[in-house]
């Protein structure tokens, strides 16, 4: 973990393939992932120190969701997380830090905060269905591309390689928020919204839309058992994550197949 004030100036000047705002278990995690997939990633927040809500509210407090861990108090949760994601791939992290506006400059994405700008990749929002009037006048302001629930109902493949074509060459983390799924097919979650995707059409939009990007993380957030029936929000949950890491493991290897096919002509 990055967090000698020259070397965090310095990133100011660095081009990142993430930024991750938001220095919680799941940006934590979304670090991890992009660094085991050799993407670079920074991390912002505006508190002092990493962990969210598990540090600013309740330390203390026993974890029971977290998988390999039967239960895990959440200050040694946000520990491990910062060993095994900011320590070993070294994650520049700036505390104390808020994303103000986003802008596009040369086909990238500027955050700009109070301390400066910091440039990364790709901003893309796929599947939302309820917005406030500011939210939407944020996405138009900033050039990020919105593709609502209604567009991929309609027409899911062509949505999905509008999606795809804004990702195509990029290394991409997927953020993937499970009430984005109709809630006959995720009910266990704490702000359900009907009209959402099935979990067949989120699986056939995830695959699509990254054929032609390098996936390098997964991250899926809003999972809350208690409110499941039935456990099918997990199993869909889980079958996101089993999906994904077979189209990573998949585009790795054929790649390397290729390569060595390449290699004995």
């Amino acid at each position: 973990m990055t967090e000698d004030a020259k070397a965090l100036t310095a990133d100011y000047d660095e081009v990142r393939d993430i930024t991750i705002i938001g220095a919680g278990p799941v940006g934590l995690a979304a670090a991890f992932w992009a660094g085991m997939r050799e993407a670079s990633s920074r991390i912002i927040d505006s508190l002092p120190e990493i962990g969210g809500q598990l540090t600013t509210l309740y330390p203390e407090k026993w974890v029971f969701d977290v998988v390999g861990h039967p239960r895990i108090l959440a200050k040694d949760l946000v520990e491990q997380l910062r060993e095994q994601a900011l320590e070993q791939f070294d994650v520049p992290v700036h505390l104390e830090t808020t994303a103000e506006t986003i802008s596009w400059e040369d086909g990238l994405v500027v955050l700009h905060t109070e301390r400066g700008k910091l440039r990364s990749r790709t901003v893309i929002i796929a599947g939302g269905r309820d917005y406030d009037p500011e939210e939407l006048e944020f996405i138009a302001a900033n050039g990020m591309l919105l593709v609502s629930a209604q567009e991929l109902a309609r027409d899911l493949t062509k949505a999905a390689e509008k999606i795809g074509a804004r990702l195509a060459g990029h290394k991409v983390h997927v953020s993937f928020d499970i009430d984005v799924l109709d809630p006959a097919f995720a009910p266990g979650t704490e702000i359900p919204s009907a009209g959402g995707l099935s979990t067949r059409q989120a699986l056939d939009l995830v695959r699509t839309a990254t054929e032609g990007a390098t996936l390098v993380g997964l991250d899926i957030v809003e999972v809350s058992p208690p409110f499941d029936s039935g456990d099918i929000t997990t199993f869909a949950a889980l079958k996101m994550i089993f999906e994904v890491w077979g189209m990573s493991w998949n585009a790795r290897h054929s790649a390397q197949h290729v390569s060595e096919r390449h290699g004995k002509r």
